[in-house]
């Protein structure tokens, strides 16, 4: 299990909604590049944003680029919120286009019992679907089961701070600042880790949780501009764990 950790206070720098959702892009092309399996949004408060409402639309917005764009029609009906995403790249993952990266499941929507829109040009019989209901395909037999292969990231929102989000949940926490140890020079997991990045305002150590950490890690050191956005952190970090690991 590999998690991203993000405030929800990540795009509140940006006053162009525009430019807020190509940055919420960003991270979704970084998570989907290197195989991330969940992202969270925690809460992070701040008297000068509505940071609950800016965290439920980076998880909006992450879950419709990782959902299939035949499937969209069925599960974001139309609303200005999501106007703007067509900034953003086109992230095609393995959920988008599975025969592409060897794969023999297929995500569908079902329209009704036992029949589901597979992104084909007709619907297909599958036994077991419920109306309603987002299933995953076997395409060999046609048959509903349980993706082993990776498809694309999950995503949800934690409405509390990072400290009660790292008590939460398992795996080695890594923590990413400018006060951390060279990348290079620490072991890395290869697996069942979680990598912690702050916001453009506040820094794990201002957040209060470096102590919580088991790790925390410089992958830009030696850097010669003053500061480092998060989606470019993300982006570093992740690249150089895949090729250390």
């Amino acid at each position: 299990m590999k998690r991203v950790l993000i405030p929800s206070t990540f795009t509140a720098d940006e006053k162009n909604r525009f430019l807020r959702d190509y940055k919420i892009g960003m991270i979704a092309r970084a998570c989907a590049t290197f195989g991330v399996n969940e992202v969270i949004v925690y809460f992070d408060k701040d008297p000068m944003f509505e940071s609950h409402g800016l965290g439920k639309h980076i998880i909006k917005v992450l879950k419709y680029l990782r959902t299939p764009p035949y499937l969209r029609k069925y599960l974001f009906p139309l609303e200005r919120e999501l106007s703007t995403v067509g900034v953003v790249h086109p992230v095609i993952m393995p959920s988008h286009a599975p025969e592409f990266f060897g794969l023999r499941v297929r995500e569908g929507y079902a329209v009704s019992d036992g029949l589901v829109d597979l992104g084909f040009n007709k619907k297909s019989r599958v036994s077991g679907a419920r109306k309603g209901s987002v299933v995953t395909v076997n395409l060999d037999n046609m048959s509903i089961v349980k993706p082993r292969d990776y498809m694309g990231y999950d995503c949800s929102y934690f409405n509390k701070p990072l400290n009660k989000l790292m008590d939460s949940i398992d795996g080695v926490m890594i923590g990413t600042s400018k006060y951390g140890s060279n990348i290079k020079s620490v072991k890395l997991p290869v697996n069942n880790y979680n990598l912690i990045f702050g916001s453009a305002y506040r820094g794990l150590k201002e957040l209060g949780v470096l102590n919580k950490c088991n790790l925390v890690i410089n992958a830009v050191p030696n850097q010669l501009v003053k500061t480092v956005r998060t989606e470019e952190a993300i982006f570093y970090t992740l690249a150089v764990i895949n090729v250390l690991k």
